[in-house]
């Protein structure tokens, strides 16, 4: 865990992970399909109707996910991780919730985002 200034770049990300990314997340897995793997369980407090799950609502999560991923392959551009060459704890939660989104939407047209993700997952292959 870094310290000093690179600590508080850390928990930027962790908090945005959360607080925007993840939320954006979960509205998206609410409006998909009930059949795609990363929609909200049935029996979730957060299901929402069928009725619900309208393509206007799909095109506006989708819109809000992407915009967030915009702003993460943005901070990539360039970097082995999200704070230079080092993996941090920002890292694992970022792919987290970037890996929940693969499952319901194409992450891959976010050329850093993409790159990032292949190197993580060999970080945590390499690490068994």
């Amino acid at each position: 865990y870094p310290k000093g200034a690179k600590r508080g770049e850390v928990l930027k990300w962790i908090v945005w992970t959360s607080a925007t990314l993840a939320t954006a997340a979960s509205a998206l897995s609410a409006v998909v399909s009930s059949n795609s793997k990363g929609a909200v369980e049935k029996k979730s407090a957060d299901l929402v109707n069928e009725e619900e799950r309208t393509e206007d609502a799909l095109k506006t999560a989708t819109k809000n996910v992407s915009s967030c991923l915009n702003i993460l392959d943005s901070a990539l551009q360039g970097k082995n991780f999200i704070l230079g060459d080092s993996y941090t704890l920002a890292d694992t939660q970022l792919y987290v919730i970037v890996s929940w989104i693969g499952y319901m939407m194409d992450t891959n047209v976010f050329t850093n985002l993409d790159k990032w993700k292949k190197r993580c997952t060999e970080r945590n292959t390499q690490s068994k």
